[in-house]
């Protein structure tokens, strides 16, 4: 079935496969079949708290500027170049940035050091932030402002998705959240078509 939705791929002028699971037996299927692994973040989780403010919402004027900032920082990288979903992977260009602002999905702290792509869980009790960029005081503000947003929503909490060694684990440990020993992970992998 994998094989013939590749293939179906290729004659639809597709130039990329890309799948996301959390089953260790369809992780070794996609890797035998060549898939490489994007990035494989793992859960932190925090609970919501009440009184604080949610962040800023930038506007899809932003868009532009904000993709710039992405491209110049490391943590794109780490990303595996997208910014995953949990049910999609796309490059951050500002079109997709500017989609995500208008619907309200993106969030900011300090002018932009630090944005989150969020969106609610796909049991929708706890505000989901796919990627998160940023670190230092702006992440932990951020951070915060995202479990106040979880109260003003009525949510349990956030979780965060970051891939290992990423800049704001600390921050996020400093702010509440929690990573399990054997992590919750999900894993997005690429086959390229036209190579």
């Amino acid at each position: 079935m994998l094989g013939a939705a590749i293939e179906q791929a290729g004659s639809l002028g597709f130039k990329e496969v890309r799948l996301i699971t959390a089953n260790p037996h369809a992780r070794r299927l996609f890797e035998a079949t060549g898939f490489r692994q994007l990035v494989a973040p793992r859960r932190w989780q925090a609970l919501r708290i009440e009184g604080g403010e949610g962040a800023r919402l930038p506007g899809p004027a932003d868009a532009s500027r904000l993709a710039a900032a992405l491209a110049q920082g490391p943590v794109l990288a780490g990303y595996g170049g997208v910014i995953p979903d949990g049910e999609w992977a796309l490059e951050p260009e500002p079109a997709l940035l500017g989609r995500l602002a208008a619907d309200g999905l993106l969030r900011v702290a300090a002018g932009g050091r630090a944005l989150a792509y969020v969106r609610p869980g796909w049991a929708g009790d706890q505000l989901w932030a796919p990627f998160i960029v940023g670190s230092g005081a702006p992440l932990r503000d951020l951070a915060m402002a995202l479990r106040f947003e979880a109260d003003t929503l009525g949510m349990s909490g956030v979780s965060v998705w970051a891939y290992d060694g990423h800049p704001a684990e600390i921050d996020l440990r400093e702010t509440g959240y929690d990573s399990e020993t054997e992590p919750f992970r999900l894993h997005y992998y690429a086959l390229r078509l036209d190579s």
